[in-house]
């Protein structure tokens, strides 16, 4: 595979490269740090692009800091001016302020999707006509030009990322005033006392979401020029839940929702027996059609069941229209060009495991020793039972490798510390089928104190999670009814209930090494990363299977805010990850 190939010629992941960074040091800084404008304008992004009284040097290099420090990496959307220029790919782009840097954004636009949610509840938005009307009132084109965000126009019920899992043939309607028009004078003659009232479309605040708080701007104004009595409301964070989620207070509501692209997460938004209350049901829409294409998907034994599930149920989506598509918003990573080796997988561009196994500087000889990452956040928790933000995720993900991932190009699973897997069945106390996966796991892994990984280690993690309800991963691991490790490379992994959706779960888990668990006391108030670790001198407990390993002296005696330094690890490179690749050229 070539991105895969490339990894292996450019990067050095099947053994140590003079060319790739020995370390990588995490500074946390405010975006105040930077000395480029802040990508928080107000009037979109060409504020932020053409701000008069930005300083020369940011736009000579936007990666350059206000203390003297220049980043490499910045993976973090929102770190630099709205306006930069973006690349889909490394590299090319043309302005002054990519002189010095490349803004990597994600391949096919991004998970996250901005949608206009019909409350299909009460009338108007009961109406299909109303429905329909609506949709063609949606400018994409408008949204995308006045964002405060980069946002890419989509019109799929999915996001467009991965072609076998996306019907082409099931879009949303596109602007088109005179059939919405149309559209309006049939609701009308049907109910016209449900178009005299106000009708409230709900947001997040604009700092919150500016995509959704942009599409409510710009729909209530094409609605009223239609004359409709549309008004925008923006509510707080804090009543958000309650007024959506809870009493449903909305006719429209816009929202942000994150869909990975196998899309298993229509089942929540659609699915009519998920209306009920704090459920993510905006929509409240009831279609016995649409109700088994989800349940195909969700519960779908294999995955050409689950995946024609996820097609027929983006058709009848695209037939009922609970919902309007407006948008995606693509990752975004700003990078010095010195840096090489980035992966830009569709819909989380080049954050991605593949991308920190193959990191490199692209000029052999002229990189430095170390390089510096941007955290927007100060670090303050690295237990991965409690860890919280980004920045801390990004860093335990650089450290720990998954059971298994996404491939770069298909975005289907692909081995990672499983070797292989076989998705069965067996049958639970209630007679009924259930999902099994049997995971094989390859011998050569290994924790970076040099304990071997192992099957136990799974188990561990899965029955760790499970007794503790407020971890990280509970709900994944409350799903399990019991694994068991039948060799030290064999772990069968038993479900409650049946869907082929459980094999992507088990890549969500980050995993632990039971060897350094297993006597902790209290397992949420454990700070692995002060704690010295009793096999190998010089590391700290908290140890993974991955490219990048802490070493005791890489934490500042000030402690995580003050940020981190990563050490490559060199036994993952010529182990586990170069035999990968070299597997899978």
């Amino acid at each position: 595979m070539l991105v895969l190939a490339l990894l292996v010629g450019q990067a050095g992941c099947g053994g140590e490269s003079a060319t790739a960074p020995d370390a990588v040091r995490i500074v946390p800084l405010a975006r105040q740090a930077y000395l480029a404008p802040a990508a928080t304008a107000q009037d979109g992004p060409s504020a932020a692009s053409d701000a008069s009284d930005a300083p020369s040097a940011a736009a000579a290099d936007p990666l350059a800091l206000a203390d003297g420090v220049r980043a490499d990496v910045a993976p973090e959307i929102g770190l630099w001016p709205a306006g930069t220029g973006v690349a889909s790919g490394a590299g090319a782009g043309g302005s002054p302020a990519e002189a010095k840097a490349q803004v990597i954004q994600s391949a096919r636009g991004g998970t996250a999707m901005t949608c206009v949610f019909f409350n299909m509840r009460q009338a108007p938005c009961s109406d299909a006509d109303f429905r329909q009307a609506v949709a063609r009132l949606v400018d994409r084109e408008a949204v995308a030009k006045a964002s405060d965000v980069t946002v890419v126009p989509s019109q799929s019920f999915v996001p467009p990322l991965s072609d076998a899992w996306l019907e082409p043939d099931a879009t949303a309607p596109d602007l088109d005033r005179q059939a919405a028009r149309q559209h309006l004078a049939t609701a009308r003659s049907k109910d016209g006392a449900a178009l005299e009232r106000a009708l409230h479309i709900l947001s997040p605040d604009r700092d919150v979401s500016p995509a959704a708080w942009r599409t409510a701007e710009l729909l209530a104004e094409e609605m009223n020029g239609m004359g409709l009595n549309a008004v925008h409301v923006a509510v707080p964070d804090a009543l958000l839940a309650k007024m959506t989620m809870a009493r449903r207070m909305y006719d429209l509501y816009v929202a942000d929702v994150t869909l990975a692209p196998s899309p298993f997460g229509l089942h929540a938004l659609f699915l009519g027996s998920q209306d009920v209350p704090w459920t993510s049901a905006y929509a409240g829409v009831h279609d016995d059609a649409l109700d088994e294409a989800l349940t195909r998907l969700w519960s779908g034994s294999d995955r050409e069941t689950a995946r024609q599930g996820a097609l027929d149920a983006q058709k009848r989506l695209a037939a009922l229209l609970p919902c309007v598509p407006v948008c995606t918003r693509p990752e975004r990573l700003l990078a010095s060009s010195a840096l090489g080796g980035f992966v830009n997988r569709p819909g989380d561009g080049a954050d991605n495991l593949w991308t920190w196994c193959g990191l490199r500087w692209a000029d052999a000889g002229k990189g430095n020793a170390e390089a510096v990452m941007v955290a927007t956040t100060a670090l303050s928790d690295l237990n991965p039972l409690t860890a919280d933000t980004a920045d801390e995720w990004r860093v335990l993900r650089m450290i720990g490798l998954p059971l298994l991932d996404l491939d770069p190009v298909t975005l289907e699973p692909v081995p990672v510390l499983a070797k292989s897997w076989d998705i069965g069945e067996w049958t639970g106390s209630d007679g009924e089928p259930r999902t099994r996966i049997t995971f094989t796991l390859r011998r050569d892994a290994a924790w970076q104190d040099g304990k071997r990984f192992t099957a136990s280690d799974v188990v561990f993690m899965i029955e760790t999670v499970k007794r503790l309800p407020e971890t990280n991963f509970h709900a994944l691991a409350n799903a399990v009814d019991s694994a068991e490790a039948t060799r030290d490379d064999t772990v069968t992994v038993y479900f409650k209930d049946r869907g082929y959706r459980r094999l992507f779960d088990m890549a969500w888990f980050t995993l632990l090494p039971a060897h350094l668990w297993a006597s902790v006391d209290d397992p949420m108030a454990y700070r692995p990363w002060e704690t010295p670790n009793p096999e190998r001198e010089g590391l700290t407990c908290l140890v993974g299977t991955g490219a990048w390993r802490i070493q005791a002296d890489g934490i500042p005696a000030a402690g995580l805010s003050e940020g981190l330094r990563l050490n490559r690890s060199a036994p993952f490179h010529t182990s586990t990850f170069g035999r990968l690749v070299r597997e899978r050229k």
